[in-house]
C-alpha cells in the first residue's frame, strides 16, 4: 500500500465493519447509502479519520481518499468519477467535480451520449476508468471542474473557485480561471523542493502535533543569516598608549 494511503492514524469500528459495510453492499439506494456513510462517520471520529467510509468509496465507487482529507467523505461520491485518487491532508470543496472519462467528446453517434445507468445504458467501452490523481495538501475551491486531460494535480496545489482545469498542475502551483492557468506558486522554488522532500503528509496528526511549533513557521522565510563575528575593539588600548 502506498504511503499516501496508509491506514495508520485512521479509525475503524467493529460495528461499521460488521453491519454498515455489509448493508452498504446490499442497499444501492442513494438515500440509504448516504445514511450508512453518516453512521460510519459518527462512529469513527468524522471524515478525517473514518476508514470504513474510505473502504466503501474504494470498493463501491472506485474512489481513493487519503486520511485527514476533508470534503469528499462528507459530501458523498456523486461529484467524483471512478478513478479519482485524492491524497492526504487535502481540502476538496463539496461542489468540486472530477471527470475521468471523455466518452461524450468522443461519441460518434447520438446514442453513445446516453450511457448513464439511470437511462438503462452503459458505455460501450470496457476499459478500466482512467486515473485522475490529486496530491497531498491540495486545496480545490467551490465549483472547480477537473477534466480528464488534467491527469495529475501535484502536492500542495491551490485550485481557485470556478477553475476549469484541463492540464497537469505542478506541485504548489496556484491555478485559477477558465481555462485554468498557473498564476503563481505558493513558495519559492527552493522552499517547494524542501517541502516535497520532507513528505510531511505521511505522518499522522499525532506525530505532527509534537512538531507543531516548527510546523507552523512561515515556509517562505529564509533562515536568518548568522551574525558576523567581530574582533574586540582595541581603541582603548590604543588611547592608553
Amino acid at each position: 500500500m502506498p504511503e499516501e494511503f496508509s491506514t495508520r492514524g485512521g479509525k475503524s469500528s467493529f460495528f461499521c465493519r460488521a453491519f454498515v459495510a455489509p448493508l452498504y453492499r446490499v442497499f444501492k439506494g442513494r438515500g440509504i447509502r448516504g445514511m450508512l456513510r453518516r453512521i460510519a462517520l459518527r462512529f469513527e471520529g468524522g471524515a478525517m479519520y473514518s476508514l470504513t467510509v474510505r473502504h466503501l468509496y474504494r470498493k463501491f465507487h472506485g474512489i481513493e481518499v487519503g486520511l485527514y482529507t476533508i470534503g469528499p467523505c462528507e459530501a458523498g461520491p456523486d461529484g467524483l468519477d471512478p478513478g479519482t485518487v485524492i491524497g492526504r491532508y487535502s481540502s476538496i470543496y463539496y461542489t468540486v467535480r472530477t471527470i475521468c472519462r471523455d466518452e461524450l467528446a468522443k461519441a460518434s453517434e447520438p446514442g453513445e451520449l446516453y450511457f448513464k445507468s439511470a437511462l438503462g445504458n452503459k458505455p460501450k467501452t470496457g476499459d478500466a476508468a482512467p486515473r485522475l490523481t490529486i496530491g497531498n495538501d491540495v486545496f480545490i475551491g467551490h465549483n472547480a471542474v477537473i477534466l480528464p486531460s488534467t491527469g495529475e494535480i501535484g502536492d500542495g496545489a491551490f485550485i481557485g473557485a470556478g477553475a476549469i482545469v484541463q492540464k497537469p498542475v505542478p506541485p504548489y502551483a496556484v491555478v485559477m480561471g477558465n481555462p485554468a492557468r498557473v498564476v503563481r506558486y505558493r513558495f519559492p522554488e527552493a522552499v517547494i523542493k524542501r517541502v516535497l522532500e520532507s513528505k510531511w503528509w505521511v505522518k499522522s496528526i499525532d506525530e505532527l502535533s509534537g512538531e507543531m511549533e516548527e510546523f507552523q513557521k512561515p515556509l517562505d522565510e529564509e533562515p536568518a543569516p548568522a551574525k558576523p563575528v567581530t574582533a574586540p575593539s582595541d581603541s582603548k588600548s590604543t588611547a592608553a598608549a
